[in-house]
């Protein structure tokens, strides 16, 4: 290196070496002079890396600790700026209103206010969990890998208390004046010195004490820990083989433990659709770790050795009917009463299905106040604090149960028998029956609901109707704390245990129907049944099925399945393939094969079909109550829009809601349409709303009605009383659009079966009028008339000879007091509707609504 190229390193090094050179305490960085310009970037160096001027090492990517990225803890996500040059703010949009999967089984804001604390924003984020899934012993040892089922069932917790309740109950008061009441109000026969009464007294009071210990030992549950396990381990290698997945709502079940850490006892009332739901709830939630509840099974279920299994399980046996007028089973109904309450008491958690059977439709029925009443009256009368109340739901892909059909079609069920179940379980056990999902409501406290009804004009009004029902039907109350069959209005009223039931059995219904998934099976015969029943390739049902996912989804519905659509529906049709035909051709142009999927529209399996479907019929059953409204009243109205080049017809909103709840009131015991905490007149009105927004209706006018004549204020100048003013009408004009007129038929088409079993039905009264039938009679007389139809292929819809809309519709025309049911006289026809005219007007008002 030359001697000038020695000079300039140097002179760097120097220069360098000034740089580097660190100042005293409050001298300045770069020299001593205050005045000197301080280097760019030297102050953030030394605040970021202090005196070591050295760059610092940067370690391997292996030995860095990875960044995570903070949890979103609110509940909303930001869209991007679309033009920045406008320096638009970013739109803030909560995240539930672009998830997918819509969150169900809140409790009820107008009710249940309180309860609502347990529900968090970011619940329904946690997505969905199966629990025959073992996916948490994937990086386990070798052992924990090959016994996974086992290793889970022995890490679930068992140790909860399930003390023995039965000594407490034959010791309680109420029990002990049950037994003696009858035995000391007997009293002595004439020649009967008093020793010999004494005596015969208290034999009949040891028969009776011997009889309450019978009744308590067959009815009691007894739960075996070990074995609740053991069966825990049998059901997951069961259901393994059956099922592809039993899905569960990981933010539902964590709600549902947040209650059970409370003191209060859970009640869980679930929709009742197959037999494998007594074990299915019960393996589920030793699954999550929650207590077993003790499950109401009838008697009916008391077979030889599956008894046993289900009474160590937490099942308990009761009667299916009692007699609630001779006395006769006042014993047995006050050991029931006091056993539910030593069981709540004691903390235990209870199961029955306020339905009261299994559903031969696949719609919810009507609630059933048996044992709910028992419950009621237990926290009402101070026995037990308060229980949660928690409406359950279990969708199947594809029911368990055989049998429905027939029954539908007028066959007597056949009785359970040990052979019987036997024959059911080598049949189950060969078949695949697809995906399982249960899904929990939100739970509520009986007290809080109970002051809500209290507090809501709509519940009180709700609970008077019933009331009102109940007297008119003189029937007796389907509670077990009655043993009376006639009860007056007055004491209904004032009876807040009678109102308390209903409205709480109608509520849960509303509830566990709303919190239903639907499954792929229900969407496929929903589409077969009502979009393509003359059948439809498997392209335009691919179409179908994602437009009729996307309405679900619209209504808050959530849906138990996931994949491709062609996927999802070709595991659908292999589910019903006894009910569906499928068919491939080739086309003439290219190599493709087409399929064309065709409903089997004969019976039996169009009422399998059906089954199916009615889930999907529940949630449009309001939609389609109005379009069906809205028809009926643009058919009547010779009004149009003459300044309209179209032509459009003029309907109004009062016509409509009163045609709307009519065929509400045809329907109430097919459908649960509003809560009772919801009035059916806004529900309706702001489904009309929806009618509108869609452009199916439009709003034409306001016209005042004849009180408001006078002038625009609703008041006339020559009369100052200002309280004759009237709302104004509201006029629609019905759209002429195609589209739109096709969608209305189409929501009039989905309940149209039932309308024509209820219009066959009131054709049937005229029978009445010369021949005598009874109940019995007249229902398979009309059931009969139904299936000719069908035969003699005089209906559109052959699933309108289901048995089950005949007999609620007997009951729809008690309540309109147009029959009277007796022991004695049968059916007759009441002294108003004695005539051909008045008979006639009862069809008019139900044909207004056929197809």
């Amino acid at each position: 290196m030359d001697p000038d190229q020695m000079k300039a390193l140097d002179e760097v090094y120097k220069k360098w070496q000034g740089r580097s050179s660190l100042p005293a305490c409050g001298e300045n960085y770069g020299g001593s002079s205050t005045n000197e310009p301080q280097v760019p970037g030297r102050d953030a160096w030394l605040k970021k890396f202090g005196g070591n001027l050295q760059a610092p090492i940067r370690q391997p990517s292996r030995h860095r600790p990875k960044k995570r990225k903070p949890k979103q803890t609110t509940d909303f996500s930001f869209q991007p700026v679309t033009e920045l040059r406008f320096h638009v703010p970013p739109a803030v949009i909560p995240a539930i209103y672009k998830r997918r999967r819509p969150f169900m089984g809140e409790a009820c804001n107008r009710c249940c206010k309180e309860s609502k604390k347990l529900y968090e924003e970011v619940v329904p984020s946690w997505g969905m969990h199966n629990v025959l899934s073992m996916d948490l012993f994937r990086k386990k040892n070798l052992l924990k890998r090959s016994f996974c089922h086992i290793a889970f069932v022995w890490s679930r917790d068992i140790s909860h208390q399930y003390p023995d309740v039965k000594k407490n109950v034959t010791q309680s008061a109420r029990v002990k004046t049950c037994i003696l009441s009858p035995a000391l109000q007997e009293s002595a026969s004439s020649g009967q010195d008093m020793k010999a009464a004494e005596k015969e007294r208290q034999k009949r009071i040891a028969t009776l004490e011997k009889e309450a210990v019978n009744i308590l030992n067959g009815m009691a549950a007894v739960v075996y820990r070990k074995f609740v396990r053991f069966t825990t381990w049998f059901l997951l290698k069961l259901f393994g083989r059956l099922l592809s997945s039993i899905q569960i709502h990981k933010g539902q079940i964590d709600i549902l433990r947040e209650a059970s850490r409370d003191d209060k006892p859970l009640v869980f009332l679930p929709l009742h659709k197959s037999h494998m739901d007594y074990i299915l709830l019960t393996f589920v939630l030793v699954t999550c770790d929650i207590k077993v509840p003790h499950v109401a099974a009838g008697d009916n279920l008391r077979i030889p050795c599956f008894s046993w299994i289900l009474r160590h399980l937490g099942g308990f046996f009761i009667k299916r009917k009692l007699d609630h007028s001779s006395g006769k089973d006042q014993l047995y109904k006050c050991i029931l009463q006091e056993y539910v309450e030593q069981l709540l008491q004691n903390g235990q958690y209870l199961e029955f299905y306020i339905e009261g059977s299994r559903s031969r439709t696949g719609k919810a029925m009507i609630p059933k106040s048996g044992l709910l009443s028992l419950v009621v009256h237990s926290v009402t009368e101070g026995m037990v604090p308060d229980v949660n109340i928690v409406p359950v739901n279990i969708s199947y892909e594809k029911v368990v149960d055989s049998g429905y059909t027939s029954e539908l079609l007028g066959e007597v069920k056949r009785p359970e028998s040990f052979w019987s179940t036997i024959k059911s379980i080598w049949r189950v056990i060969r078949t695949k029956y697809g995906n399982v999902r249960l899904d929990f409501g939100q739970p509520f406290s009986l007290q809080e609901f109970s002051r809500a009804m209290d507090q809501s004009q709509p519940m009180k009004d709700f609970a008077v109707a019933l009331a009102a029902k109940a007297t008119t039907n003189s029937s007796p109350r389907s509670s077990l704390l009655r043993n009376y069959s006639d009860v007056s209005l007055v004491d209904m009223g004032d009876d807040k245990c009678f109102t308390l039931t209903k409205t709480l059995g109608y509520h849960v219904v509303y509830d566990a129907v709303n919190c239903c998934a639907i499954m792929s099976t229900n969407m496929v015969a929903f589409l077969l049944l009502n979009n393509h029943r003359k059948g439809t390739t498997f392209e335009e049902l691919c179409t179908s099925f994602e437009w009729l996912h996307g309405e679900n989804t619209s209504r808050g519905r959530d849906v138990g399945f996931s994949g491709k659509t062609a996927a999802v529906i070709r595991h659908a049709l292999r589910l019903l393939e006894d009910d569906v035909t499928v068919t491939e051709s080739q086309k003439d142009s290219s190599s493709d094969v087409e399929v064309y999927v065709q409903p089997k529209l004969v019976l039996p399996h169009v009422l399998n079909l059906t089954f199916y479907s009615n889930k999907i019929v529940s949630l449009f059953a309001l939609d389609a109550v109005l379009a069906c409204a809205i028809i009926s009243a643009a058919e009547e109205s010779d009004s149009y829009d003459t300044d309209d080049i179209e032509g459009q017809k003029i309907v109004s909103q009062t016509l409509i809601l009163e045609k709307a709840e009519h065929l509400c009131d045809i329907l109430q015991r097919e459908f649960i349409f509003v809560p009772p905490c919801v009035l059916l007149e806004s529900a309706l009105t702001e489904g009309l709303e929806k009618f509108t927004a869609s452009e199916t209706l439009k709003i034409m006018a306001e016209k005042n009605t004849a009180g408001a004549r006078g002038s625009q204020w609703g008041w006339d100048d020559e009369d100052e009383d200002m309280g004759a003013f009237d709302a104004p009408e509201i006029e629609y004009k019905l759209t002429t659009s195609e589209v739109q007129l096709k969608k209305l038929q189409f929501l009039k088409s989905v309940v149209a079966p039932l309308v024509e079993s209820y219009w066959v039905s009131a054709c049937g009264l005229l029978w009445l009028r010369n021949q005598r039938f009874s109940d019995t009679e007249f229902v398979t007389a009309l059931h009969t008339c139904a299936k000719e139809r069908v035969q003699q292929e005089v209906t559109l819809f052959p699933e309108s000879c289901s048995l089950e809309p005949f007999r609620n519709s007997m009951r729809i025309f008690k309540e309109w007091k147009v029959i009277k049911v007796d022991a004695d006289s049968g059916v007759t026809l009441c002294d108003a509707y004695n005539n051909e005219d008045a008979l006639f007007d009862v069809i008019e008002k139900i044909s207004q609504f056929k197809l």
